[in-house]
This record gives C-alpha cells, structure tokens and sequence, in this order.
C-alpha cells in the first residue's frame, strides 16, 4: 500500500498483521504461563507427539508469518498505512533479494501452517467422529 490511502483490502491486511503479532505474544505469553491439563486418555503416544510438534510449528508460524510479511514489506518499500491513519517509516533500504527471500519464508511458513492446522483438526475429527471419546468437548 502506497501513500496515505487505500483500500480496505490493504488496510485490513495492514491491520491484520498488527492485531496477530500482538495476539500471538499474548497467546505464547499466556502458554508460557498456564499449565497444561494432562492429556487425554484415549490419545496415543503417537498422538501425543503430533500434537506436541503442531502446538510447536503453530506457536512458531506465529512469529515467522508476521516477521517475515513485515521484512518482505519493508526490504520492497511497499509501504504500510497502520488503520488508514499513521505511515509507518521504512527504517530498512530497499533490497529486492531479501525482499524475494522474506515473501518465500513467508509463503513457505503459510503453507507449513495450513498443513499443521489441516492435520490437527483432522485429528480431532477423527476422535469426534470415528472414536467419539469427547475430545472436541474438552478441548472447547
């Protein structure tokens, strides 16, 4: 986004960005914090481990994504409008290979994540349907 306008497709993305670093460095602060209930009886070993390694590529891409869209941003010199009222400067030089490296982490790191959300709620729906253990109920 470019100048001090734009659309609300580029202000939503803008926004966006902002509103999910600050709530990923709530949601990591807040995991950090509380202690987990013990796992659920009718998950196995193996279950246990997949969701520990999907809890991890979340908690991750929740860094990555918005660091990485904010790099690619910044080294293209696009720009960002923050709620269609304040510029935000572009503290780094323009630099179109870096520029191209931080939008492929950042398109890597979505894909990644769609991924870990596609098997984790494949996991639970298995347990939902198939197991019908409760475990969607106790997640909620």
């Amino acid at each position: 986004m470019r100048g001090g306008g734009g659309t609300h497709a580029e202000l939503f993305g803008a926004t966006g960005r902002y509103v999910s670093k600050v709530v990923a460095v709530v949601w990591i602060i807040n995991r950090l914090m509380e202690r987990l209930p013990p796992w659920a009886p009718t998950l196995t070993t193996f279950e246990q481990k997949f969701i520990h390694r999907v809890e991890q590529v979340f908690y991750t891409a929740m860094l990555v994504m918005p660091i990485s869209g904010w790099l690619y941003v910044m080294y293209g010199h696009y720009g960002v409008n923050l709620f269609g009222v304040w510029e935000m400067p572009r503290p780094l030089p323009r630099d179109d290979t870096l520029r191209d490296v931080f939008k492929w982490v950042h398109i890597v790191a979505g894909w990644v994540l769609l991924a870990a959300m596609v098997g984790h709620i494949g996991l639970v729906l298995r347990h939902q349907l198939f197991k019908k253990d409760g475990l969607l109920k106790r997640m909620l």
